[in-house]
Parts: structure tokens; sequence; C-alpha cells
């Protein structure tokens, strides 16, 4: 005969399986940063940082960091890298030639993804005059 849980028991289980859910996000998350960092480096150093193909890499790199695991995006930031490739003169393919480059990811569908509707329209006609 299998003994009943007291509700004291079942607090305690459910407490121990969110702390090791929240420890094990943590861990996840502070690896992963360290290891697309690790990839940026190694990359930056192969074009070089004042070519406009390095430049399109720390946008992209900026792109990347306004995006969050946690499922919000920080707008001010995404919009400052955009303001900063028009204001440079980087030609938004290369920022996306870039981004593929790190991450292995469609950098118009990780924007799509992130923005709302009314946020994607405003960055298409920053990019795209349109």
């Amino acid at each position: 005969m299998i003994p009943a849980l007291t509700n004291s028991d079942t607090t305690k289980k459910i407490a121990l399986g969110l702390g090791i859910v929240v420890v094990g996000g943590v861990a996840y998350y502070f690896i992963n940063k360290k290891i697309r960092e690790a990839k940026e480096l190694q990359v930056s150093k192969s074009i070089g940082a004042n070519t406009t193909d390095g430049i399109a890499l720390r946008y992209a790199t900026a792109i990347k960091s306004s995006f969050s695991i946690w499922g919000w995006t920080n707008l001010t930031a995404f919009f400052n890298a955009i303001k900063g490739i028009l204001r440079d003169n980087i030609p938004f393919s290369k920022v996306i030639e870039a981004y593929n480059k790190l991450y292995g990811e469609n950098l118009i569908k990780e924007i799509q993804s992130e923005l709302s509707a009314n946020e994607y329209a405003q960055f298409t006609k920053l990019i795209y005059g349109r």
C-alpha cells in the first residue's frame, strides 16, 4: 500500500521541482550566452571589426541581444540598432548575412516572431522606406 501524501509533502515536492527548473533555466541561459559570445568573438576576428561586414556583425549581435529568451523584446535596443544601421549606412542585407552566419537563423523570421504587427510595420518602414 502506498502511504498518502500530506499537503506539506506535496508542497515541498512542488517547491523542489520549481527550484530545479529555475536553476536549470538560469544555468542554460548563462551557458548559452557564453557559447554565443565565444562564437561572436571568433567570427568578429575573422571578419575585421571596422569593415562593413564587421560593423554589420556588431549590429546583428545587438539585434540578437535585444531579443530575450524570457519572452519579451527590448524594443528600445532593437530600434536603436536599426537606426544605427541606417545612420552608419550599412546595407541591411549585410546584417542579415552576419546574423545567419552567427546564429544559423533567419533574421527576418526572428524579427517577425519578436515584434507585434505594428512594431514590424514600423521596422519595415525604417529599413525599406515602406
